[in-house]
């Protein structure tokens, strides 16, 4: 029988070399194509310019938002994504505004997440320090009198029964922001809701630890209620309107503390105490 060994040998490490240049040549391939892919995703970019880098309470923060592409939609968080605002516009194009303001003293980060046409997610971030300013403190509120005082609010219960009594609580408005107008207006949501004086109680609250400062520039608006549990609530101010304005600005000159307010249609009657 004829045999070809050394032949046969060199034919079958030859196969193994093509084989190995086939694979390293598939391998390459594969890595440019990734480079490719990579390099053709989404280049969607935004960049932040801020007009200040400290304010004051309740001061309004213009932040400029500069995209490569057209903005389809803004969000904007001042607290790392717990709470959010946002809005999608067709009128954003590649360059908008937003605005920001802060209740609180010390060190803030506002983030903001644009998103373009095609869904693609940009997100950058900017600090300020925030400082009290002109800003006053509220301390204490002593409710005087109010409709139907020490008189039936609750008439399941007899004439001597004291849970008849008004279970009175009180919520501030204040004006908020809108961050893609720079508009201010009340409503919700409810800056601050008081604790319930069971029966009227003392009708005093102490708002010290709450940390609640506002702008004297700014109105701040009030509301007292009468809770009958389940979140039904009657109306103290006999509205509407269902609040009514402290004009801060009035006491500026002249740093008055306690606010007195009066409106004697209603009987309302209460003094607030302030740090100014």
């Amino acid at each position: 029988m004829f045999m070809w060994p050394l032949k046969n040998n060199k034919y079958k490490h030859m196969k193994k070399i093509i084989g190995l240049l086939t694979i390293c040549f598939i391998m390459a391939c594969s890595s440019d194509d990734s480079n490719n892919e990579s390099n053709n995703g989404p280049t969607f970019e935004i960049t932040l310019e801020q007009d200040a880098t400290t304010a004051d309470i309740d001061e309004v923060i213009t932040i400029t938002i500069y995209a490569n592409e057209t903005i389809n939609r803004l969000d904007i968080s001042k607290d790392g994504w717990q709470t959010s605002a946002n809005l999608s516009s067709p009128a954003f194009g590649s360059e908008t505004n937003v605005f920001v303001d802060f209740e609180s003293i010390g060190n803030k980060t506002i983030s903001i997440k644009a998103t373009n046409n095609n869904g693609d997610v940009s997100e950058r971030s900017v600090d300020v320090t925030i400082e009290k300013g002109d800003a006053i403190k509220l301390q204490e509120l002593q409710l005087n009198s109010f409709f139907n005082i020490n008189e039936t609010w609750d008439d399941e219960f007899s004439d001597t029964d004291p849970n008849r009594l008004a279970d009175v609580f009180f919520v501030l408005l204040k004006p908020r922001l809108n961050p893609f107008e720079g508009t201010r207006s009340i409503g919700t949501p409810v800056w601050y809701e008081s604790e319930v004086k069971t029966n009227q109680g003392d009708l005093h609250w102490n708002l010290q630890t709450d940390n609640l400062f506002i702008d004297p520039n700014l109105s701040l608006y009030i509301a007292f209620a009468d809770d009958d549990g389940g979140g039904l609530v009657g109306d103290l101010m006999l509205g509407p309107p269902f609040e009514r304005e402290i004009q801060l600005s009035d006491y500026i000159s002249t740093q008055e503390n306690p606010i007195p307010f009066n409106e004697a249609n209603i009987n309302l009657n209460f003094d607030l105490s302030v740090e100014w």
